[in-house]
């Protein structure tokens, strides 16, 4: 983040507040007003012309909207080098920093009836806030105020940047168009919240939370609260049409505050601490993706323990006085038959022992040593369950039969393939799992993510469901805001793992190759330098899955000395599921290498030679902008000239696809001039020309922390 004392855009920045993958936030002042909050945006999430066009139209419409109790858009700017948003700072403090103190019934009820009654205007008018929570709702006194408004009309966020996934609604965890309805299903969990003194769902992984609100309905409200139940039903029923309206909650809340019985009802932080809340509402219903054991019958046995425990300590202590004196008298006779046999010892002369018989029992106690460790680390570990083992024959044919078919690019055959076989083994999660796959590569995400639901539940422990399934909705979620206004629908192809037989196979959604995955880690060879030299790669092991929203990355500086001016050549691209479990291969050092060719890359960057960075690229090179190498290659020499220092280091290659005389190659970029310092993992894409590499394609994968 960019310190106090820098100018962007004409602000001058105070202090940087906060920042996640897509945005950093900043207080800054300027001449009107006084006082604001600057988003600034990664410019990677806005280089293409359609998201940077969307962005800048959406923005002209928000300028033009101003609302009671709400923080609306004040100034908004995207280009090459500068994106940001600009928003009022909002008076007093979040909801998020007060719920430590806790909040009775009737303010909870109160907090909520503002926070409904500043959105029914823009509600009318067709807006919505799309990421409301406590972070985003300000309190001053009485007055209550929502904090950028409508953000989530202009940018893409997802779980990792600007949603918290506790207070997301179902319909923007499945990457379905949102509404008004979505705003009141999140302002109902922040009520959940106020009144229970906990989320209703709040698992450690984002997705897994986000789950839950599709699948789980929020668990009931405390005996002590249920005269709300109705008032929480309304608001976080699963479907979205059955919901209160804004200007329904505020006439409801306001028929709630005239009951005297409100100021008898406790709130969660009046009647125990969050913690056993938590515990409380987490128990009620087990996840379908994480099973639960169910604490309540183990509670009452505990209780029931804890009082004859109390018995038994009232009993002994009546008999204390009894229990003294004989306990006494054992210790008389105990220490005199101690003095005696330690008399006795003194005595006995002292037996040889044998060096055998030592080393024999040495032996013995390492062997029952290690055995007891290993039943206790691996012994009673059970494996997870994940490829085809005790699969039907027939199936596992039929899953490689489909397969081969998916990976020749044959989607027609191999639909109709795992059709079958689920009409014969509706069952098995497997031929679900794959016939998703088949959907996702024609971009049907919709069916993908039935197919899948589906899977889950015939079996919900496989984990590759699990994956594909997150990757899915994380997909669909990124593209919801722009169906949401009724864009040009772009079909999104995801790569997903496919059951091939008794092995797991990702198959790349563009070229319809494949990299086998074996439960074991293999080795394959592959080929990857100049001289022909083979390279044996290491299979990284599979990593989780869950849908990331393109990170930020810069890579120099702007004109003003304080602004960070990031390469918008350089495009970060959202990682699928089948890029993270391709095979990871570790380049070794070599002459003449991939890695030697880059690091000559990265020299001539360091020292500003811009004739001998410009040689690196193919003539071919396709900047990420589509407007051609010679345009491309002015801003270059602009960009490399400008600060008075540069220094780029590279560092963490791998490999991760060759053909022929071309490669894919990560690389972890390490970036700094005397203006701006990052570092960020690249996507490169090489050709070599007969006697060298050059680069054919730059991509940028997101900035490495």
């Amino acid at each position: 983040m960019l310190e106090s004392g820098h100018s962007v855009a004409g602000y001058q920045i105070v202090k940087p507040l906060t920042e996640n993958q897509l945005y950093a936030t900043y207080l800054v002042t300027g001449s009107s007003p006084a006082s604001a909050k600057l988003l600034l945006i990664a410019p990677e999430s806005l280089a293409d012309k359609k998201p940077r066009q969307t962005f800048l139209d959406r923005s002209q419409v928000l300028l033009g909207q101003s609302f009671p109790g709400i923080c609306s858009l004040l100034a908004a700017a995207a280009d090459d080098e500068t994106c940001y948003c600009l928003y009022p700072v909002p008076a007093g403090t979040s909801l998020a920093d007060e719920l430590a103190a806790g909040f009775s019934v009737r303010r909870s009820l109160e907090v909520v009836r503002a926070v409904a009654n500043g959105l029914s205007l823009p509600h009318a008018a067709g807006f919505w806030h799309g990421s409301i929570s406590p972070v985003s709702i300000y309190l001053d006194g009485d007055s209550v105020c929502l904090d950028e408004f409508a953000l989530a009309s202009l940018l893409r966020l997802d779980f990792h940047s600007g949603i918290d996934p506790c207070y997301g609604s179902p319909e923007l965890v499945r990457g379905e168009p949102l509404g008004s309805a979505s705003d009141l299903y999140s302002l109902g969990i922040v009520l959940y919240r106020l009144l229970v003194g906990a989320v209703p769902f709040c698992q450690t992984d984002p997705f897994a939370t986000a789950m839950q609100h599709v699948q789980e309905q929020p668990a009931p409200l405390p005996e002590r609260l249920s005269l709300l139940q109705p008032l929480m039903d309304g608001l976080l029923s699963a479907a979205s049409k059955d919901r209160l309206h804004a200007d329904q909650l505020v006439e409801k809340i306001d028929h709630y505050l005239l009951m005297p019985e409100i100021d008898s009802l406790l709130s969660g932080s009046d009647e125990q601490p969050v913690e056993a809340e938590t515990s409380t509402v987490e128990s009620d219903k087990p996840s379908p993706v994480e099973k639960l054991v169910d604490s309540s019958d183990m509670a009452a046995r505990i209780e029931e323990r804890l009082k004859d425990r109390a018995t038994v300590l009232q009993e002994s202590r009546e008999a204390i006085p009894d229990a003294q004196r004989a306990s006494s008298a054992r210790i008389s006779a105990i220490g005199k038959q101690r003095e005696q046999k330690t008399q006795a010892i003194k005595h006995t002369p002292p037996k040889q022992k044998s060096a055998a018989g030592r080393f024999l029992l040495l032996i013995a106690l390492g062997i029952a040593i290690g055995g007891i460790f290993y039943l206790l680390f691996f012994g009673t570990q059970p494996g997870p369950q994940q490829l085809g083992t005790g699969l039907p024959q027939p199936l596992l044919a039929g899953l490689e039969t489909g397969t081969q078919q998916l990976e020749a690019g044959r989607l027609a055959a191999a639909e109709k393939t795992f059709q079958g076989l689920i009409a014969d083994y509706a069952l098995y999660p497997q031929p679900y799992n794959n016939l998703a796959a088949t959907y996702a590569r024609q971009g049907d995400l919709e069916r993908s993510r039935a197919m899948l639901e589906r899977a889950m539940a015939t079996d919900s422990s496989y984990v590759t469901v699990y994956r594909n399934l997150g990757a899915v909705y994380s997909e669909m979620a990124r593209d919801s805001y722009g169906r949401a206004l009724q864009l040009g629908k772009v079909q999104q192809t995801v790569a997903l793992q496919v059951f091939n037989g008794d092995k797991l196979l990702s198959v790349n959604s563009l070229e319809g190759a494949g990299q086998e995955q074996t439960s074991k880690q293999t080795t394959v060879q592959t080929a990857g330098q100049a001289t022909g030299q083979a390279i044996t790669p290491t299979v990284a092991a599979q990593s989780e899955v869950a849908g990331a929203a393109p990170e930020a990355v810069s890579e120099a500086a702007g004109t003003e000395p304080v602004v960070a001016v990031v390469d918008s050549d350089v495009v970060a691209e959202p990682t699928t599921a089948a890029t993270e479990s391709l095979p990871e291969v570790v380049l070794p050092p070599g002459p003449d290498s991939a890695e030697k060719f880059l690091r000559r890359w990265a020299a001539a960057w360091s020292a500003q030679d811009v004739d001998r960075y410009l040689s690196f690229y193919s003539a071919d090179f396709t900047p990420a902008d589509g407007k051609g190498r010679e345009p491309w290659a002015k801003r270059r020499k602009s960009r490399l000239t400008r600060p008075k220092s540069i220094k780029v280091t590279l560092d963490d290659f791998s490999l991760v696809r060759q053909d022929g005389k071309q490669m894919q190659i990560e690389v972890t970029q390490n970036y700094k001039s005397d203006r701006y310092a990052d570092r960020t993992r690249k996507l490169f894409n090489l050709v070599y020309n007969g006697s060298d590499w050059q680069i054919l394609r730059e991509r940028s994968l997101g900035r490495v922390r």
